[in-house]
């Protein structure tokens, strides 16, 4: 998962290949989710949204072969987006529904703020108001999840021509992807802030560069149940 957050799509595959055939062999549903959802995030992070909802929307969808309830719900908000970007508006918006619905039976500041990220996604008359409420509750979230929730609300903004509203944002979600070395995202975000007449420095080796695979895994991997 860390390769796919840092944006290394051929490493990323690589290594889901390899968990994807000890989970096979070991027969774990959890280890094969993960894999899959792995090369589906890299797949969004490297701007192809049809290929990440390809591999993305099988892993949520209860009852399809692997389907592993945990990482199911955990990978639904980068399903949601992918099928957003791929113009999949109403599988998204089942997913959107399916994500309410657990967040509504067990509620907490991070499952809240995705929930209205995806909403911001898919409502076009209010918008504005959940990714304000997206980032208002983005503290919960690990830094990953908070920059995006950050360069969306920044891309909508500056695609409005309210380039002085969005340039925190995209400041913050460059600061936060430099930070953990997710620098396709982090390009991303300099190239918005262009768009906005501002520059910012080019990426470097970020935080995830220097943890241990163990201390990755304990930062971008759900807990299974």
């Amino acid at each position: 998962m860390a390769d796919a957050v840092r944006g290394r799509y051929d490493e990323a595959c690589g290594h889901a290949a390899e968990v994807l055939v000890l989970a096979q062999r070991n027969g774990s549903a959890y280890h094969a989710a993960l894999a899959r959802w792995a090369v589906g995030r890299a797949e969004l992070g490297a701007g192809r949204p049809a290929e990440a909802a390809e591999r993305l929307l099988p892993v949520t969808a209860a009852g399809a072969p692997g389907f592993n309830p945990v990482v199911g719900f955990a990978a639904l908000p980068d399903a949601v987006e992918a099928a957003v970007r791929s113009g999949r508006r109403d599988e998204a918006e089942r997913l959107t529904r399916a994500f309410a619905l657990r967040v509504g039976a067990a509620p907490t500041d991070a499952r809240r703020a995705l929930l209205a990220r995806c909403r911001a996604l898919l409502d076009d008359r209010s918008a504005q108001e959940h990714h304000e409420n997206a980032v208002a509750l983005a503290a919960a979230l690990p830094p990953w999840q908070r920059a995006r929730s950050h360069l969306l609300y920044g891309e909508w903004l500056r695609r409005r021509r309210r380039g002085r509203q969005a340039r925190p944002h995209l400041r913050t979600a460059h600061e936060l992807l430099t930070g953990i070395g997710a620098r396709p995202l982090a390009e991303r975000a300099v190239a918005e802030l262009r768009a906005t007449g501002e520059t910012a420095a080019r990426t470097g080796p970020g935080a995830l560069d220097r943890l241990t695979p163990r201390s990755c895994r304990s930062r971008l991997w759900p807990r299974r149940a």
